[in-house]
């Protein structure tokens, strides 16, 4: 699930099998790819626009010496 999550790419026919027999570990590596697919599938709180309570450098009057200090906007947050 580590694989699958991080990389958001599917682990089914990656070689590793820690020790297990290879189809077991393969059928493991197929339940991981459809957990984290289900997980990470797209709600319907996810279509709602919801505004940033932190605007993002660029739309204040200081962002152009924020930007020159390294702080950078990411999605509406300031990082």
């Amino acid at each position: 699930m580590t694989y699958a999550s991080l990389f958001k790419a599917s682990p089914v026919d990656l070689k590793y099998t820690a020790g297990l027999d290879p189809a077991i570990a393969k059928h493991l590596r197929a339940v991981a790819w459809e957990t984290v697919q289900e997980y990470f599938k797209p709600s319907a709180f996810d279509l709602l626009s919801v505004p940033s309570i932190h605007p993002s450098p660029s739309s204040t009057a200081g962002g152009a010496a924020l930007a020159e200090a390294g702080v950078v906007a990411t999605q509406g947050w300031a990082v």
